[in-house]
This record gives C-alpha cells, sequence and structure tokens, in this order.
C-alpha cells in the first residue's frame, strides 16, 4: 500500500479493527467472488498473493458472529 492510500485510511483504523461503519467498507452477499486486481491481497494480516484472485466460502467452513450486520 503506497504512503498516500495509507494516510487515507488511517483515521479509520479504529473503526476497521472494531467492524464499524467506514468510508472504505463495502458489505456483499455471495458464496463465491472473483477479485480483479493488480495490488497485492491480504486477508487476517497474511499475504494472499498479487493480482487476480476466487474466494468461495464453503457450507460450514465459517464461523459467523450473530449480530455482526448491526454494528
Amino acid at each position: 500500500m503506497s504512503g498516500n492510500r495509507l494516510h487515507k485510511v488511517l483515521p479509520y483504523v479504529g473503526h476497521i479493527l472494531c467492524g464499524r461503519k467506514h468510508p472504505y467498507r463495502e458489505i456483499a452477499r455471495s458464496s463465491q467472488v472473483n477479485v480483479q486486481t493488480t495490488e497485492a491481497s491480504y486477508a487476517d494480516g497474511e499475504l494472499l498473493g498479487h493480482g487476480d484472485f476466487e474466494l468461495s466460502v464453503l457450507h460450514h467452513a465459517l464461523l459467523l458472529i450473530p449480530g455482526a450486520d448491526s454494528r
């Protein structure tokens, strides 16, 4: 992430970590998503890689916290 983009996100780090609303949050429902990017992608702080990837949610493979949408 370039310094310019990081500078824009820094004021919202608390919101991001607590799951609260912020301008960079996007919500969608899907069991499969194709992400097209030239940037590095991270999940839970771990580098997934660079470039496009496909994300699938497996049945019973994800623990959801009740009420998470109400934040």
